[in-house]
């Protein structure tokens, strides 16, 4: 079971993890081992998840979600398939746990005293610029 927030948690029989070749540097290693880890994720075929948190997936993580309605993660950050595994489930669980948290509204406040009262310094300085000019004549145009 993979827990994802206190009242969300996937099975992992739900999740598919496989193996495949990474790029990258590795010497003679890299050829021959399958290190990457490659997570695929059906959110359709989720027993576990309800049809709001479904349609909330779907539209915050419809970049990562493909046209078969497969979420896919990988990570080849490790040398080993059993770190990128565990880096992969880490990352997927982070993922779906930022998408389903609520979205807090901004609640408006007024404007601060101190940027208020910058405000009317400034204008203050900039009428008495203006008074201090004097009047303007004709003959100075």
């Amino acid at each position: 079971m993979l827990y994802i927030a206190e009242d969300v948690s996937i099975p992992l029989k739900e999740i598919r993890i496989r193996a495949v070749r990474s790029s990258g540097p590795g010497g003679q290693h890299v050829n021959t081992a399958s290190t990457k880890a490659v997570l695929r994720f059906n959110l359709g075929r989720s027993r576990r998840l309800t049809q709001l948190q479904k349609m909330l997936l779907r539209g915050k993580l419809r970049r990562r979600i493909g046209k078969d309605g497969v979420l896919t993660l990988a990570c080849q950050t490790h040398r080993s398939f059993e770190r990128n595994r565990e880096e992969v489930l880490r990352r997927f669980a982070d993922l779906l746990a930022e998408a389903l948290a609520p979205v807090m509204e901004r609640v408006r406040s007024g404007v601060p005293a101190g940027e208020r009262r910058r405000r009317l310094e400034s204008k203050k300085r900039r009428a008495s610029v203006k008074r201090c000019r004097g009047p303007v004549r004709r003959e100075d145009w």
